[in-house]
């Protein structure tokens, strides 16, 4: 028999941040498909849209996938505009460019004060690129980090981190606000497991991911994340999961769930 701080203690300790690191790992390989738009002068849009529309019409250019309108039509310039007016020292409270003019901050697509668009507020056009695998990185090792906690053998869970970036909707959607929204949905469900476990830091970090997600600019999205994290506490409270020894966690988790 070994001791806690023994050999064979410090032995899953060692595994999991090895596992950690592999997760890490996996999630830049997502980058592979889109490398090339990280390098000037090009950047991950589908500007080639443009084409249909005055004055860069060119009927004897084919755009490679008619879907992507809404991020050249709405998000991006949404993010120009942000970084802007808060480049020149004002909040983007206004859009004079949208019609006769339109409330900007308090449009909840035009996501102002998601994570997500710091790295465009940072460095322009290139942070679609860095914002875009923000969403792949956060959203992988969430889901890895909460395979872990749930007995998941570190293979299986890297599996699963590696292929949720890699999923269709999720790279045909990676500069929509929707994966913004979902990539902190493995977060909330770990933050919801810390609260019926009665463990401190879990309040705090179900507000933090709360609050990102919905500054993500996908209200929808944040109900699902919301509907999901309320079944989580739901099931974890009803069954003692993630729950520590003589820690009264049964009442976060269902303070969690009417929340």
């Amino acid at each position: 028999m070994t001791t806690k701080g023994g050999p064979a203690g410090g032995e899953p300790r060692g595994r999991g941040r090895r596992s950690f690191l592999l997760a890490a790992v996996a999630c830049a390989a997502a980058f592979v498909g889109t490398h090339a738009s990280a390098l000037p002068p090009r950047v991950l849009a589908p500007t080639d849209l443009l084409a249909w529309f005055t004055p860069w019409r060119d009927d004897a250019r084919a755009p490679a996938n008619r879907l992507l309108l809404d991020p050249i039509l709405q998000f991006q310039p949404w993010l120009e505009h942000s970084r802007r007016e808060l480049l020149a020292g004002r909040p983007p409270l206004w859009n004079p460019w949208q019609g006769l003019g339109v409330v900007h901050l308090g449009n909840d697509q035009s996501a102002v004060l998601s994570p997500f668009s710091w790295p465009y507020y940072l460095l322009g056009p290139p942070g679609l690129f860095v914002g875009a695998g923000a969403k792949w990185v956060v959203a992988a090792l969430g889901l890895f980090v909460l395979l872990r906690r749930s007995g998941a053998d570190g293979r299986a869970a890297l599996a699963a981190a590696l292929a949720l970036p890699c999923a269709g909707p999720w790279a045909a959607w990676q500069l929509h606000p929707h994966t913004a929204a979902l990539a902190w949905l493995p977060w909330a469900l770990v933050a919801v497991e810390d609260c019926v476990a009665g463990r401190r830091r879990g309040p705090p970090a179900l507000t933090l991911v709360t609050a990102a997600t919905l500054f993500a600019g996908y209200a929808q999205g944040a109900l699902l994340v919301a509907i999901a994290a309320g079944a989580w506490a739901i099931v974890a409270a009803t069954t003692g999961g993630g729950r520590r020894s003589g820690t009264p966690g049964r009442g976060w988790g269902w303070s969690t769930w009417a929340t």
